[in-house]
């Protein structure tokens, strides 16, 4: 399903958030690959978000970079999931846009949040149900990022 259209500076002042964030502020070269994607992907360079650029762009790597034999660029789209993941949990939970990176490709993906209806008691235990799901899924993509 394609992604609604995304206000471009909404996007770009989502993305600063997140780079200030604590869990992006002290790892640049987290903070690099989140923008370089971001930026790429705004300014319509899809064509470059694929893994043998990054590895060169982002990461430092030769022009004769082997993917097989040096897995930095999965390895740390790994952790940059992992780590977006933890921001919308924490000090993102209100954000009203989110930029995810779907699992595959190093094209972002914004969504935007709507906002959180009114909790009744049966709204609470789902919430509750939703939080021991994120918690788990954090836990999932903690653990196959450790793997790698």
């Amino acid at each position: 399903m394609p992604n609604p259209p995304i206000d471009l500076e909404a996007a770009r002042r989502q993305l600063e958030r997140l780079l200030v964030s604590p869990g992006f502020l002290r790892n640049e070269r987290m903070s690099g690959f989140l923008r370089f994607l971001v930026e790429g992907h705004l300014e319509g360079r899809d064509n470059q978000l694929k893994e043998s650029v990054i590895a060169i762009e982002v990461f430092g790597r030769r022009p004769d970079h082997d993917p097989s034999r040096d897995s930095i660029v999965r390895t740390e789209a790994g952790r940059l999931r992992a780590r977006l993941a933890e921001y919308y949990l924490a000090e993102g939970k209100d954000d009203g846009i989110l930029i995810e990176l779907p699992k595959g490709g190093y094209i972002p993906a914004f969504h935007l949040r709507r906002p959180a209806p009114q909790l009744t008691l049966r709204g609470k235990e789902n919430h509750w149900r939703f939080w021991l799901f994120t918690a788990v899924l954090v836990l999932v993509l903690a653990a196959a990022t450790k793997r790698r």
